[in-house]
């Protein structure tokens, strides 16, 4: 970050995409087809060999690692035949759900690695569904007649942002884990997405189109207020990162 200077961390024939750090930023998961299909893999953060973590028939999706950074989840995005747990240095996969060919996507690994969010539209649409990592039946977390989806945890997991169409364009709304009505943070014509929380919990950055062309990224306090345009560029932003000290 100091210097800008571009280290390149895999090196391969074929191709690898979706990284995501470890929670002590030590390694990097990631889905590569050099194995001859879409699989995890594992590469540390300083460079070398990469890891090789699931080896079935099925392509892997994008990862989400618990807390304590030993295990990951995932779901195959091919079969749609269940969300996985496996450790991150590879083993036997457990099945945390299984979802009967329906879609699954957007996993959230809570802070206290107790729970897992993700979305799946097994009840006819996208919505949030919950489950425990110790196992058991998955339940309704958020849900609506429309879209509701990309479930951001809190820092502190007392908390949950995701976006939901439910007032006619996409909003971004907040849920207390424990349940309940969600406040709706964001209300503009445009759609609005991403929600992304700063390290200490008190503010939200998000993508929107509400006065440019393409999407750009704003920011709100999390207890709702005023938004804020941080970036003018009228080149779409995809996706929003916060640095660890919550400055950039």
């Amino acid at each position: 970050v100091e210097t800008g200077a571009l280290r390149q961390l895999t090196d391969d024939v074929r191709n690898d995409w979706n990284p995501a750090w470890s929670p002590d930023g030590r390694w990097v998961v990631f889905d590569s087809d050099r194995g001859g299909q879409p699989d995890l893999w594992v590469v540390a953060s300083e460079g070398g060999p990469a890891r090789r973590v699931t080896s079935d028939l099925a392509a892997e999706g994008p990862a989400s690692w618990s807390p304590d950074g030993r295990t990951v989840v995932y779901a195959p995005t091919s079969t749609r035949v269940s969300i996985d747990v496996i450790p991150a240095d590879g083993g036997t996969a457990r099945t945390l759900v299984g979802l009967d060919g329906y879609s699954a996507n957007a996993i959230a690994v809570s802070p206290d690695g107790r729970t897992a969010l993700y979305v799946s539209n097994r009840s006819g649409n996208p919505d949030i569904w919950s489950v425990s990592l110790a196992g058991g039946e998955p339940t309704s977390f958020a849900a609506s007649p429309v879209f509701d989806g990309d479930p951001q945890w809190s820092p502190d997991g007392s908390q949950v942002a995701f976006t939901s169409s439910r007032s006619g364009t996409a909003d971004l709304w907040v849920m207390p884990a424990a349940g309940g009505e969600p406040p709706r943070l964001t209300d503009w014509p445009s759609d609005e997405g991403g929600a992304r929380w700063s390290p200490d919990g008190s503010t939200i950055s998000f993508t929107s189109t509400r006065d440019a062309t393409q999407p750009e990224v704003w920011s709100i306090p999390a207890t709702g207020g005023e938004a804020r345009r941080i970036t003018r560029t009228n080149v779409s932003a995809q996706e929003v990162r916060w640095a660890q000290d919550g400055r950039t």
